[in-house]
C-alpha cells in the first residue's frame, strides 16, 4: 500500500478496513508480509491523522502480521524535512520486536526486513523521503551483505508518471540495482498513477539478459475518497518463477481501478522473476531436521474454486498438540503445500451439561432467560432474536428495585454489533403503569427507556414491541454518510454509526415508533482504539436525517459515548473541525473551534467569525442556553421587545425561565451590546444552575482594582467569577465592568464555563 494520507486525514474507515481485510484473509490468502511506501498521513503536524493511521496499522501489530513502512514527504515537516513526528510513531522501537526486523538506519529512516516464505528468502529494504548519497550507500551495503536473498527495494519517490525514473532513482538504479544481482523489484508511490518499468540486465557480461528488474509505481490517492481503498497484491508462484500482480479494493470489493480493456497490464500483470533457491553458506554447531508425517487425514475431490473444502479428523486424544497441512493438486500435475498449522485438544469433561429449562411463558425458542431479581439475562434464540417471555418480564417488574428492570443481552459467540429484542406487549404496558425504566444492557453499551418515553397509544393492544439496534463501524454505512456530509469539509467521520428502531406489532400489522415522549439515554462503550481516533472536544452525535445532519450532542465520559434522543433513527459520531478564515492565527481560535464543534457559536457568515465584533445581549443568552444543552427551546417570551419570530426568542425565554436573565422590567433590550459585568452575572448564574451549587466570592485572589466601578448587583458575581476562573482582568488588575465584550472574548468565557462545570 502507499499514500494513505487522505484516509488518515478524512476517511479513516477505509484505512482501517484495508488492514482489517488483510487480517481477515491472512490465512486463506497466505499473506506473509505488508509493505507501505510512505505518506502515511497528509500533514505530519496534525496529531489526529497519526492517531487514525495508528488505529489502522495497529490491526497488523495485534495480529502479528509483519510489515514495514517508510516516510513520505507528507510524513515529515514540509519546509524543514523534520522527521520527529515520524520517529515518534514509526521509529525503530516500534519494529524491533518483529522477528522479521533486520536492522535500522537512523531510527528507521531506513531499515530492512528478512522474510522467508514458500522456500524463498527475501530482503525488503526501505529508505524514507529525502534520499542522500549516504542513504544510497547504506541501502547498497545492506543488499550486498545479503546476496542469498531476493531483494525488493522500497522508496517513496522512484518512478514518474511518464514511466521513467526520477533523477534520484537513476542514482539508486546505477549504484544499487545494477551491481546487486539479487535485486528483483523496486516499489514506490508519491505520484498519482500506476506504472511499471522493466529493465533487463546482463549480470555476467555475455550479452544475454540474466534478470528482469520491475520498477513499480502504484498510487491511487487521486481517486475519490482518497483512493477508494485500492491496494496491490503480489502473489508469488514459486514453481513457475512468476509474480502475479493484482489491484484490489477491500472497500469496494472490486479488482482493478483502471479499465483493463482501455489500460491493459496497468493494474494486473505477471512478472518473470527467478524465485529459485540461491546458494547459502551456513556457520553453525547444530543442524536439526523435523520430518512431518504424510498420514492422510481426509481428501476432497473436485473442490470448486473459491469454495471451502473440509474434512473431519477423528480419533484424536485429549491434551495433545496436533499439526496439519494441506496439499492442493490440479488436473495438470500442479501442486502446492500450505503452511503447517497446529492446535491443542482440550481436557475431556466427565460431568454432565445442563442447558437449562426455559421458564413457562418463554417466547425465546432456542434461547434462554435467567432471572436475578429485577435483572433478566437473555440469550438469543435460533433466529437471533432475544425474547424474554411475558412471565419473565412481569416477574422482574414486580421485583424492580428503584423502578429499573435491567435486561442483559448475552451475545454468545456473535460479534455483538447488532441486537433484536422482542418484548411482550402486556409486559411493556405493565411496566409503564408501574413507572418502570427499562435498561437494556449489552457488552457494547446500554439503552435506558423511561416508563413515560413510549407513547401509550403506540403500545395499546400491541402483542409485542421489538427494539433493534445496530452498532456500525469501519466501512458499514459510511458511503451513505459521506453523501450526507456532502461538501462540508469541516465534518470528519469517526467510523461509528448507530441504527436504532422500535416497532409495535399487533396481529400481522407492525408500526414503527419514531418519536418518544421522554428522552431515551444511549450509552455506547468505545474501545481504546476507537477512543484514540476521536477528539473528544470536537466530536458529537448527529442525527442522519435523510440528506442532512442534525446535531444531537452527547459527550464522551470515560470510555462511554453518552447521548439522549427523543426519536429513533440513524446516528453518527462525527468530528466537526470548523475553521473560520478570519480566525487563523487568532488567540481565540481553539475556543471558537471547540464551541463551533458543539454548535454553541456560529459564524456571521459560513467563512467568517468576526472575532472583534461586540456581542449583543440576545446572542449571549443564545450561546449560554446552547452551552447548557438546550437546542432550539420552545418557550414564550415574557419580554415585550422580543419578537416571537426572532431566532433568539426561545433562547431568551429559556434563559429567563432558568433565572439567568431578568431584563429591565418588561424589556430585555436584545440588541444592546452586553457589558462585561452583565456577562459575568449570567455566567455565574449558569454555573450555579448547572452544578446546583452556590459559589462564594474569591478570598484568595486580589480583587480587581476597579471593582468600585461595578454596579452593586454585579459585584458579588464578579468575585465569584474570579474564584471560578471564568474571567480574567485586563492590565493593571482592572476588570472594566462597563466595557463591551468581543466575540473572541465571549468564546473563551463560555468555554471556561463548560469546562469549569464539568470539573465541579
Amino acid at each position: 500500500m502507499s499514500d494513505t494520507q487522505y484516509y488518515a486525514a478524512s476517511y479513516p474507515w477505509i484505512y482501517e478496513g484495508n488492514t482489517q481485510w488483510i487480517v481477515d484473509h491472512q490465512q486463506d490468502m497466505n499473506i506473509k508480509y505488508v509493505i507501505h511506501t510512505g505518506d502515511i498521513v497528509d500533514n505530519a503536524e496534525q496529531e489526529y491523522q497519526w492517531d487514525n493511521a495508528e488505529k489502522a496499522m495497529k490491526t497488523l501489530d495485534d495480529s502479528k502480521i509483519p510489515y514495514g513502512v517508510l516516510a513520505g514527504n507528507h510524513d515529515v515537516s514540509h519546509q524543514s524535512g523534520d522527521y520527529s513526528h515520524y520517529y515518534a510513531h514509526y521509529g525503530e522501537d516500534r519494529f524491533a520486536v518483529q522477528p522479521t526486523y533486520g536492522g535500522s538506519y537512523k531510527n528507521n529512516r531506513g531499515h530492512y526486513d528478512l522474510i522467508s516464505a514458500g522456500g524463498v528468502d527475501f530482503i525488503i529494504v526501505y529508505m524514507g523521503w529525502g534520499v542522500t548519497d549516504e542513504d544510497i550507500d547504506w541501502v547498497n551495503q545492506v543488499v550486498a551483505d545479503h546476496p542469498d536473498r531476493k531483494a525488493i527495494l522500497a522508496f517513496h519517490e522512484y518512478m514518474l508518471v511518464s514511466n521513467n525514473r526520477a533523477p534520484i532513482a537513476d542514482k539508486i538504479f546505477e549504484r544499487v540495482v545494477v551491481p546487486n544481482k539479487n535485486v528483483i523489484m523496486t516499489l514506490s508511490g508519491h505520484y498519482h498513477d500506476a506504472e511499471t518499468l522493466v529493465d533487463k540486465l546482463d549480470d555476467n557480461g555475455d550479452g544475454v539478459a540474466d534478470r528482469e528488474v520491475y520498477q513499480i509505481l502504484a498510487d491511487y490517492q487521486g481517486a475519490e475518497e482518497g483512493g477508494l481503498g485500492y491496494i496491490r497484491l503480489m502473489q508469488f508462484d514459486i514453481q513457475n518463477n512468476q509474480v502475479h500482480m493484482k489491484t484490489y479494493s477491500p472497500y469496494l470489493n472490486d479488482y482493478n481501478y483502471y479499465d483493463p480493456a482501455a489500460n491493459p497490464n496497468k493494474d494486473e500483470y505477471d512478472m518473470n522473476v527467478d524465485l529459485g533457491a540461491m546458494n547459502k553458506e551456513v556457520a553453525t554447531d547444530y543442524f536439526g531436521v523435523k520430518v512431518y508425517s504424510d498420514q492422510l487425514i481426509g481428501q476432497v475431490d473436485h473442490a470448486a474454486s473459491g469454495k471451502t473444502a473440509s474434512v473431519v479428523w477423528n480419533g484424536l486424544a485429549s491434551d495433545r498438540y496436533y499439526q496439519w497441512y494441506v496439499k492442493a493438486e490440479d488436473a495438470n500435475s500442479g501442486s502446492v503445500l500450505s503452511d503447517i498449522w497446529g492446535f491443542a485438544t482440550g481436557t475431556l469433561d466427565s460431568g454432565t451439561s445442563n442447558p437449562g429449562t426455559p421458564n413457562p411463558g418463554s417466547a425465546n425458542p432456542g434461547g434462554s432467560t435467567g432471572q436475578n431479581g429485577s435483572v433478566l439475562i437473555v440469550t438469543a434464540g435460533k433466529d437471533g432474536t432475544y425474547a424474554p417471555g411475558g412471565d419473565d418480564l412481569k416477574a422482574a417488574i414486580a421485583k424492580a428495585a428503584g423502578g429499573v428492570v435491567e435486561i442483559k443481552l448475552n451475545p454468545g459467540s456473535g460479534d455483538g454489533s447488532s441486537y433484536k429484542l422482542k418484548l411482550d406487549g402486556a409486559g411493556i404496558r405493565a411496566g409503564k403503569q408501574e413507572g418502570i425504566t427499562l435498561k437494556i444492557s449489552t457488552p457494547q453499551g446500554t439503552i435506558e427507556v423511561p416508563a413515560g418515553a413510549i407513547p401509550a397509544s403506540a403500545v395499546q393492544g400491541a402483542a409485542s414491541v421489538t427494539l433493534s439496534f445496530e452498532l456500525k463501524s469501519d466501512r458499514q454505512g459510511q458511503g451513505a454518510l459521506l453523501q450526507t456530509m456532502g461538501a462540508d469539509a469541516a465534518f470528519k467521520a469517526t467510523g461509528q454509526t448507530f441504527e436504532l428502531n422500535l416497532t409495535a406489532t399487533t396481529g400481522t400489522d407492525s408500526t414503527a415508533i419514531h418519536a418518544f415522549e421522554q428522552p431515551i439515554t444511549v450509552r455506547r462503550t468505545l474501545t481504546a482504539d476507537q477512543l484514540a481516533g476521536v477528539d473528544k472536544e470536537l466530536a458529537g452525535v448527529y442525527y442522519v436525517n435523510g440528506s442532512k445532519l442534525e446535531y444531537v450532542g452527547g459527550k464522551i465520559a470515560g470510555n462511554d459515548l453518552v447521548f439522549t434522543t427523543k426519536h429513533f433513527s440513524s446516528f453518527a459520531l462525527l468530528e466537526y473541525r470548523k475553521q473560520f478564515a478570519d480566525m487563523n492565527g487568532n488567540w481565540a481560535n481553539d475556543y471558537v473551534q471547540k464551541l463551533a464543534a458543539k454548535h454553541i457559536v456560529t459564524g456571521v457568515t459560513d467563512t467568517s467569525y468576526a472575532p472583534s465584533l461586540s456581542v449583543t445581549r440576545a446572542d449571549f443568552a443564545t450561546m449560554i442556553v446552547r452551552a447548557l444543552g438546550y437546542d432550539q427551546p420552545q418557550s414564550t417570551s415574557k419580554f415585550t421587545d422580543v419578537a416571537a419570530s426572532a431566532y433568539y426568542a426561545g433562547y431568551v425565554s429559556k434563559a429567563a425561565e432558568m433565572g439567568l436573565i431578568q431584563g429591565d422590567g418588561a424589556r430585555f433590550r436584545p440588541q444592546d451590546k452586553i457589558s462585561r459585568e452583565e456577562a459575568i452575572v449570567i455566567l455565574v448564574r449558569a454555573y450555579e444552575s448547572a452544578s446546583k451549587t452556590t459559589i462564594s466570592p474569591s478570598t484568595g485572589t486580589q480583587p480587581f482594582a476597579d471593582l468600585n466601578k461595578a454596579a452593586a448587583w454585579s459585584a458579588a458575581s464578579i468575585g465569584k467569577g474570579q474564584a471560578l476562573g471564568l474571567i480574567g482582568g485586563k492590565s493593571g488588575n482592572l476588570f472594566d465592568p462597563k466595557g463591551q465584550l468581543t466575540r473572541a472574548e465571549i468564546a473563551k468565557m463560555v468555554y471556561q464555563l463548560l469546562n469549569t462545570k464539568l470539573e465541579a
